[in-house]
């Protein structure tokens, strides 16, 4: 276990959320599974920390703190059961009961 996942396994102990099978991994696959519903993928493999080297994004400058906020506006309002996500209503609501479940590996 690295330094990253020791923490955050402290972390959901500390505040008694501790669970079977629910890491920091998991809750990546979910933040990315519900983000995705926005379509932008650029910026979602940007939030995610990942690095495109498709050609793409050799001629694409930056992404927008817009585009950045909306998808995670997106992921909030998913998060905390708001009634429609802003500016995409395309996410399975399914996903809030098991998190995990729907999750992409």
């Amino acid at each position: 276990m690295d330094r990253l996942q020791s923490s955050f396994a402290r972390l959901l102990e500390n505040v008694g959320a501790k669970q079977r099978g629910i890491g920091d991994r998991t809750l990546r696959r979910t933040f990315e599974t519900v983000a995705e519903g926005t379509l932008d993928v650029p910026c979602v493999a940007q939030l995610m920390g990942r690095h495109d080297k498709a050609m793409t994004s050799t001629y694409r400058q930056r992404i927008t703190g817009d585009r950045l906020r909306r998808v995670t506006e997106h992921v909030r309002a998913w998060l905390f059961g708001e009634k429609e996500c802003r500016n995409f209503s395309n996410v399975d609501s399914s996903l809030r009961e098991n998190p995990a479940s729907g999750a992409v590996a």
